[in-house]
């Protein structure tokens, strides 16, 4: 691990471990200018005026890029210039620290891993109510999508039950998190997709299909934006 991850786990571990003791602003802000002159780290959404990338070829960038994704950090900002979410990789695993944060500044995820694996993590509401706990591969995991700016996803979050470092339960993905609108739910069984899976587009249900063992077994109903059924299939086994 480089010297840059190791410094950053050290400092996070005493500054944002719990809800209740958030990292500050000004630590915050201490952390982007850190970063945005630390060859090991890529920072993206950064204002032209500070991007240390400007006048670099495409080549150029490109190569920091790689580099941050197999041996460093990448981190998001959002437009204010405080950081949205952060991960560290090794060997183009995730290893160490990976955290988030709200608009509101309010800690999102706490997580560490150790080359790829999850080994715990804690996550908190816009409030600072915890959402779940991550220990050994079991628990409740949050994970809310960083995104590039004037890129938004469609997907903007989700909560996964997982039971032994697999998915095993239900798994519930947002359009937005924040409003708690669902894009779709469906469950797990020891990793595979089992039971109902329901989709919705603002707020409409679209859809509905069941799946067994992994693969789609039963009806699959669809439906436009006035409720009137657009497609019915029937699957068996696949």
């Amino acid at each position: 691990m480089n010297k840059f991850i190791l410094c950053l786990a050290l400092v996070l571990c005493g500054c944002a471990a719990k809800a209740d003791q958030p990292w500050s602003v000004d630590k915050k802000r201490a952390f982007v200018e850190q970063s945005l002159h630390d060859t090991n780290v890529f920072v993206i959404n950064v204002p032209a005026d500070v991007n240390p990338h400007r006048g670099m070829s495409p080549d150029e960038v490109k190569t920091l890029w790689d580099h941050a994704s197999q041996n460093g950090t990448i981190l998001f900002l959002y437009p204010d210039e405080l950081p949205q979410g952060f991960l560290s990789s090794r060997q183009f695993k995730q290893n160490g620290p990976a955290k988030s944060w709200y608009r509101n500044g309010q800690l999102a995820v706490d997580e560490q891993y150790d080359n790829g694996k999850l080994v715990t993590g804690s996550y908190y509401d816009e409030a600072g109510k915890s959402l779940g706990e991550m220990t050994n591969g079991t628990g409740r995991q949050l994970v809310l999508y960083m995104q590039r700016t004037g890129s938004p996803n469609a997907i903007d979050g989700s909560i996964t039950e997982y039971r032994n470092g697999l998915k095993d339960g239900l798994q519930t993905l947002y359009s937005d998190f924040s409003k708690r609108e669902k894009s779709s739910e469906a469950h797990y069984k020891n990793g595979k997709q089992d039971g109902m899976e329901t989709s919705w587009d603002n707020g409409q249900k679209i859809s509905e299909r069941n799946f067994k063992d992994g693969e789609l077994d039963g009806f699959e109903i669809t439906w436009d934006s006035s409720g009137k059924t657009n497609s019915l299939t029937d699957y068996l086994g696949g």
